[in-house]
């Protein structure tokens, strides 16, 4: 079966509204000989984390002491939730719905992403920057 990584991207991006439709990327690469699937994902800046790295917070939400392990889709974007949490619910629905097991699920600013001239996202380029550790990471999740 084929991958598609637009129908990836849109999956994604329908998970939560602290990710911005239209403005990440799915791509594959090779890490210790073996194919590993990424995603780069800019967030909303009303839903900015607060703290860093994978324990940072969604902001503004409401703690309402759901269990982390929850289904992404129980989440209300009320409710606080951690760039962690909202990683790994994003790697279990793609999962589910594409048979693409997730590496890496990277959190990014907004406006990070290199676009086309036509303000299309350009998955090479932001594949090259991520690989040469080019791009602001504001969280990151990786499996395993």
């Amino acid at each position: 079966m084929a991958t598609d990584p637009v129908a990836i991207e849109k999956t994604v991006q329908a998970l939560h509204p602290a990710l911005i439709s239209g403005r990440g990327v799915v791509f594959s690469c090779q890490e210790s000989g073996k194919e590993s699937w990424v995603l780069l994902q800019e967030l909303e800046r009303r839903h900015h984390p607060t703290g860093d790295g994978a324990g940072a917070v969604l902001m503004p939400m409401i703690d309402r002491r759901k269990s982390h392990a929850a289904p992404l889709s129980q989440w209300s974007p009320d409710e606080r939730l951690s760039l962690e949490s909202l990683a790994m619910g994003i790697a279990g629905e793609v999962e589910k719905a594409h048979q693409i097991l997730l590496s890496r699920v990277c959190f990014l600013h907004p406006d990070t992403l290199p676009k086309e001239a036509g303000g299309e996202l350009h998955r090479v380029q932001s594949r090259d920057m991520f690989l040469a550790g080019k791009l602001e990471i504001v969280g990151e999740w990786k499996r395993g």
